[in-house]
């Protein structure tokens, strides 16, 4: 049974790596707010955008991007984190335990895919948020403009069943 033990060793080198992926989004993140500020501040971009054809760099916009590059590095860490408590930190450390939000005490898988599903969910509507402000801002608006929301809802009512199944 040791031996088995011994295999979880094999997820080291991923966890590594998904939280690196987690820290490179981050900093993704940072640089881009740091853009618009230094943007802002230098009175090369203004508060509002007034063509269409530079929508792209209206600073709401690219702070919008910001908020997805930190949603996506605070994905990559619960994934990171998650898979690190599951199988390395054993509930007996109750000191670590107490200092853990309650919504981090993952215990399983399942719970962990649950924590992850929430937290894509919310990355992906801010991701639609900021593809239909320009996609609105440049009336490009056609029939493959339904297909993000549409893949939002179906996401949305599978965690539901899952939750609805879970109780």
């Amino acid at each position: 049974m040791k031996k088995i033990l011994y295999l979880r060793l094999v997820l080291i080198p991923m966890i590594i790596f998904i939280f690196l992926i987690s820290i490179i989004f981050m900093v993704r993140g940072m640089w881009i707010t740091a853009e618009v500020i230094s943007e802002m501040l230098s009175g090369r971009l203004g508060f509002v955008h007034y063509s269409e054809e530079n929508i792209k760099h209206a600073p709401s916009l690219m702070l919008l991007e910001a908020v997805d590059s930190f949603l996506l590095s605070f994905v990559f860490f619960v994934f990171s984190f998650g898979l690190f408590k599951i199988f390395f930190l054993n509930n007996e450390n109750e000191k670590l335990m107490s200092i853990l939000p309650k919504w981090l005490k993952v215990d399983s898988i399942l719970e962990l895919k649950s924590l992850l599903w929430h937290s894509v969910l919310t990355t992906l509507v801010v991701l639609f948020l900021n593809y239909a402000v320009i996609k609105i801002s440049a009336n490009e608006l056609n029939s493959s403009f339904l297909i993000l929301p549409g893949s939002l809802l179906l996401i949305a009512a599978s965690l539901f069943f899952m939750k609805k199944a879970e109780k």
